[in-house]
Order: C-alpha cells, then structure tokens, then sequence
C-alpha cells in the first residue's frame, strides 16, 4: 500500500552564503554532520529553513562528503550560477530528496545499480 501524500511547507531565509556554508559544513565537518543526521530539523531551523513536521525522516543519512561536494560545485556552476536564485534551494534539494539522504536500513542511491 502506497503511503499517502504528506503536503509540507518550507520557509527559507538564508542568504546564499550562509546557504554554501551550510553545504559545506555538511561535507567537511563531521561533528556537524551528526548532528544535522541526528535533528534535521532543529538544524535546518538553526540555519533559516523551517520545514514542516513530517516531511523529513526524524533521522537522515546524509550522503557521502564527497558526493556533497560535487553537488555543490555542480549547482554552483550549472543550475544556479551567481547571478540565478539563492542557493538556499541547494539545501533544500540536498535535504529533501534529490540526493540520497536516507533513513533505517534502506539501501543506498549511489547509482551502481
């Protein structure tokens, strides 16, 4: 059985740069990754984006630093050059779903298959 939809809400307020430290810190700082991994929520709150409960696992699984960093330098230089919208949608995407965060026991969306 399909689970139903869950609508959410997501407020940003966060400037570019503090979105691209933010995408930073998640692949450099292993502290701070735990703790992203651990509170989502409260973390995503702390740097200026509120989402509404039930759109995010309580626990995630971030993808691997590396991977975030290439996530990074693609947004930067192919979706959302300097001039184009706040890379705060860059978060939101990392987040939320387009990479592979992940939570329990589910496999992981490497691509190998």
């Amino acid at each position: 059985m399909a689970r139903p939809y869950l609508p959410y809400e997501v407020r940003v307020n966060i400037t570019r740069e503090r979105a691209h430290d933010l995408i930073i810190r998640l692949a450099d700082d292993p502290d701070f990754r735990e703790q992203f991994e651990t509170n989502p929520y409260e973390m995503l709150s702390e740097h200026g984006i509120d989402v509404s409960p039930g759109a995010l696992p309580e626990q995630v699984r971030l993808p691997d630093p590396d991977a975030i960093r290439e996530f990074l330098y693609v947004t930067e230089t192919r979706i959302l050059p300097e001039t184009a919208s706040p890379l705060a949608h860059a978060v939101m995407i990392l987040t939320i779903g387009a990479m592979p965060i992940l939570a329990g026991e589910r496999p992981v969306l490497d691509g190998t298959g």
